[in-house]
C-alpha cells in the first residue's frame, strides 16, 4: 500500500490519496494531519510521498505529522517528502516555515554530526536520495554548476527533494 499524504490537486494513481478536506473528488480520504493522527495501524505502508505539506504546516506540528509518516511505515519503507528550498520559501503567504537541507540530515542518526534529538525523538530515517530540483535557469545548466552557483544567485534551486528509508527496531512502535 502506499499513501499520498496532501495530495490535493495532484492525485497519484496506485496511492490513497488523503487530503485535510475533499476539494477534489479524487480525495479517497480525509484527515486533518495536523490535529489527527493517520488512520491507519502501524507499519501499514510501503511508502509514504508527501509533496508541498510540510510547509503549510504549523511549525508546532511538523514533528508530529513526520512522527505519523515514520509511524505507518514498515521498517525499510519509504517516505519521500517534497519542500521548497529555503530561497522560494515565502513565495506563497501560507508557507509556515523554509526548508534547507539541513532539515533532513536531522531526521537521519546515520549522518555524521546532524542528529538532533529535538526532532528525531527516537525515530530514525536513513536518508536514499537528497536532491534540489532546478528553477527558471537551473534547468539549463549542469548540476555542479548549479550547485556552485546557487549559493550567490537566488532563485537557482525550486525545491528539495529527499526520499528516506524507515529504520524501526523490533516493536518500536509499541512504546508509543
Amino acid at each position: 500500500m502506499k499513501l499520498n499524504l496532501g495530495c490535493y490537486e495532484r492525485p497519484r494513481e496506485g496511492y490513497i490519496n488523503l487530503d485535510k478536506e475533499k476539494y477534489f473528488p479524487h480525495v479517497d480520504i480525509t484527515c486533518d494531519v495536523e490535529e489527527e493522527k493517520l488512520p491507519w495501524p502501524d507499519n501499514y505502508f510501503e511508502e509514504v510521498y508527501c509533496r508541498c505539506v510540510l510547509e503549510h504546516l504549523r511549525i508546532d506540528k511538523i514533528d508530529f505529522v513526520v512522527s505519523e509518516m515514520h509511524r505507518v511505515t514498515k521498517p525499510g519503507g519509504v517516505v519521500r517528502i517534497i519542500v521548497p528550498h529555503e530561497e522560494r520559501a515565502w513565495d506563497f503567504m501560507e508557507h509556515t516555515r523554509e526548508f534547507t537541507f539541513g532539515f533532513f540530515y536531522t531526521l537521519s542518526k546515520s549522518s555524521e554530526g546532524y542528529h538532533h534529538d529535538m526532532i528525531t525523538k527516537g525515530r530514525e530515517f536513513k536518508i536514499k536520495k537528497l536532491n534540489n530540483q532546478p528553477y527558471g535557469l537551473g534547468n539549463y545548466m549542469p548540476s555542479f554548476v548549479r550547485k556552485k552557483l546557487s549559493h550567490f544567485i537566488k532563485g537557482l534551486i525550486y525545491t528539495i527533494d529527499c526520499e528516506l528509508i524507515v529504520a524501526k527496531k523490533e516493536g518500536e512502535n509499541d512504546k508509543r
